[in-house]
């Protein structure tokens, strides 16, 4: 008999376990990733990012849009998560519910649902994490359909840096720059908009779509 059956007969309790790692636990970050001060972001070469061949952003500003139609022509989504999970250097084991598979675009920016170029196992901790690009990409989306940002301008920024919005939605960044800073590699083009939109500028706080409430996603 094992000394670990003779201590739960001699105490009457079975010995404790790990728990299983959940979105509350740190999740493993190789030397594949990217960081901006304490975000980890995307490896630009591994996931540079995909739109669906045709979105527009009439489509995705249109009253009756939702994610689930184009959500639901995904094929095999945990062989696509263990493939992305692997190219960051993520075993198997790793690849958990302390990472999402993320649409690296985000399906409400035209993001492509199926493209490993579009999807990265993306931290829920450290934060600020996949939670808090969520807030991003319905920042994006919001100013994309008020005419505030061109489709083009918000799929660079959710690519490049998604960290330098979501500080600019809390209020420590005091602007938002018209362009991303820093270049990303080639993505697949976006569709050509329907209306041409204004030139670009630096957004504001004062500006009427504000931060102060995250907006809503679209339902699926």
């Amino acid at each position: 008999m094992t000394a670990t059956l003779l201590l739960v007969f001699a105490l009457g309790v079975l010995p404790t376990q790990d728990p299983a790692p959940n979105s509350d636990t740190a999740a493993k970050v190789t030397s594949a990733y990217r960081h901006d001060g304490p975000a980890v972001l995307n490896n630009t070469d591994k996931t540079p990012g995909a739109t669906r061949e045709g979105c527009t952003t009439a489509e995705i500003c249109a009253a009756d849009f939702r994610t689930g139609p184009v959500r639901d022509t995904i094929v095999n989504w945990d062989k696509l998560k263990l493939t992305v999970c692997d190219l960051y250097g993520l075993k198997p084991t790793e690849c958990d519910a302390r990472v999402e598979g993320d649409h690296l675009v985000s399906i409400e920016l035209c993001g492509s649902p199926n493209s490993p170029s579009n999807v990265w196992p993306q931290p829920y901790k450290p934060e600020p994490g996949a939670k808090q690009k969520d807030v991003v990409e319905n920042y994006l989306h919001v100013q994309v359909c008020a005419g505030k940002m061109p489709l083009a301008t918000a799929v660079d920024w959710i690519r490049t840096d998604w960290y330098t919005v979501y500080l600019f939605t809390t209020g420590a960044l005091k602007e938002l720059p018209a362009q991303p800073p820093v270049p990303a590699a080639s993505i697949v083009p976006l569709a050509k908009p329907v209306a041409a939109p204004a030139a670009p500028r630096a957004l504001k706080p004062e500006d009427p779509v504000t931060t102060q409430t995250a907006p809503q996603k679209p339902r699926s």
